[in-house]
């Protein structure tokens, strides 16, 4: 009895198989988004659904759709396709090697949704920086790709052109030559007749000589923590923002990934407080960063901006008379003012916003859905003015309006205030 439920069991594993794939082939050969979705709900663990998601992605062919893809299959067999082309579409719309470089160095420092492809991106940075420097073909552009990527799979390519250099230079200098190219492989110099004086040349060669005593490819895993951290010591306590991103991207691993990320974040956030110069701003970077580089500044302004208080004028008519409607499908009368904001010597600026019901005749509230209208903030900046026009028209005539201002000036002081305006 039991081998006979065992072979119903194995008949129906093997019926099941066979249903799947039947209809997987069905859903290749509609080749439609509608298929695979149906496919993919109806069997979202079966060995054909990657190759179904990745169509599906691929058909859609957008970097959300690809994205998708990864984030459900990041080593599937088809991720290697799939990472290549979230690859092109960051690329997409970049024209020039340089643009897609200063790109991907961004992206890799600042990630968004990065990580589902990072070494990849990395892959592709380099090799475009590589490229870069071929083409430039000068020594300081060799010297500058094995700066910052010393593990790279082109760096033993390079210190073989920057060796061969070397020796050409010196055979240059010891028959008395004072031009020629720098490297046999880089004909393009001499066909243009690219002169260089003796001078340059023993540059040069000084140049590569130093670097030569200590090759790149000759680096262990000690040293390059050594020279990790002489460069860390060296940024630690910069307040540019572009020192920490350069670090980042020639040690992307590093051992002092997260205090470099927390410069990042804090210089960003006191950049946004000195725009915003509001005290919530500056609580929240001391908050957070109670030993940050510009913590004593933070704490000033912040007890400056306290100590001052906005002098906050509204200034609104107290009755409107009805005038003739200019608009086709507005009623008459119409009853339009304007409120003006001022600051008159607090020094600080303000916000504020509203909230209106206007009533009529009898003394009914009305607004939209019968709720009050909002308004948004205001901003007055300190010594100035700012304006804000409203109407209403036809049944008011006899009624009024309210509006109820609420709002705080940069140094966190309340503002409450009422505006209220009436119809004849």
């Amino acid at each position: 009895m039991k081998y006979f439920i065992l072979l119903i069991f194995v008949f129906f594993i093997q019926f099941y198989s066979n249903a799947q794939e039947k209809q997987f082939q069905n859903a290749r050969k509609k080749n439609s988004i509608e298929a695979f979705d149906k496919f993919i709900q109806k069997y979202p663990s079966s060995e054909f659904t990657e190759e179904i998601a990745i169509r599906r992605a691929e058909m859609i062919n957008t970097i959300d759709a690809i994205k998708d893809f990864l984030k459900k299959y990041p080593k599937g067999n088809f991720s290697n396709s799939a990472k290549e082309k979230y690859i092109y579409f960051l690329e997409y719309n970049l024209i020039g090697r340089d643009k897609k470089i200063a790109f991907l160095k961004k992206y890799l420092v600042e990630p968004s949704d990065s990580e589902y492809c990072l070494p990849e991106i990395k892959d592709r940075l380099a090799n475009l920086e590589f490229y870069r420097a071929d083409s430039i073909a000068k020594i300081e552009s060799y010297l500058y790709f094995l700066k910052w990527y010393p593990n790279d799979k082109h760096c033993e390519q390079i210190n073989q052109v920057i060796q061969e250099d070397k020796v050409m230079i010196e055979e240059w200098l010891a028959k008395g030559y004072v031009y020629s190219s720098y490297s046999k492989k880089l004909q393009k110099w001499d066909q243009t007749q690219k002169y260089f004086s003796k001078k340059e040349m023993i540059r040069n060669l000084n140049i590569l000589s130093d670097f030569l005593k200590f090759p790149t490819s000759s680096y262990n895993q000690d040293e390059e923590k050594t020279i990790e951290k002489e460069e860390y010591e060296k940024i630690k306590s910069s307040v540019s923002k572009n020192d920490y991103i350069y670090y980042l991207l020639k040690y992307p691993q590093s051992y002092y990934l997260y205090e470099v990320k927390n410069c990042i974040e804090e210089i960003e956030q006191w950049n946004e407080a000195e725009k915003e110069d509001w005290y919530s701003y500056y609580a929240s970077y001391i908050s957070r960063f109670s030993n940050g580089f510009f913590i004593d500044k933070a704490k000033e302004r912040l007890a400056w901006l306290k100590s001052h208080t906005a002098i906050v004028r509204v200034y609104f008519p107290s009755t409107v008379h009805g005038t003739p409607s200019p608009y086709s499908n507005v009623e008459s009368p119409y009853f339009p003012w304007t409120t003006t904001f001022s600051e008159e010597g607090g020094g600080i600026p303000y916000k504020v916003r509203g909230s209106q019901t206007i009533y009529d005749k009898k003394g009914q509230a009305w607004g939209i859905s019968g709720r009050s209208m909002d308004w948004g903030d205001r901003v007055v900046p300190p010594g100035q003015k700012d304006t804000f026009d409203t109407w209403c028209s036809g049944t008011f005539s006899g009624g009024y309006s309210t509006i109820h201002w609420t709002g705080e000036d940069a140094g966190g002081h309340p503002i409450d205030l009422i505006e209220k305006v009436y119809f004849y």
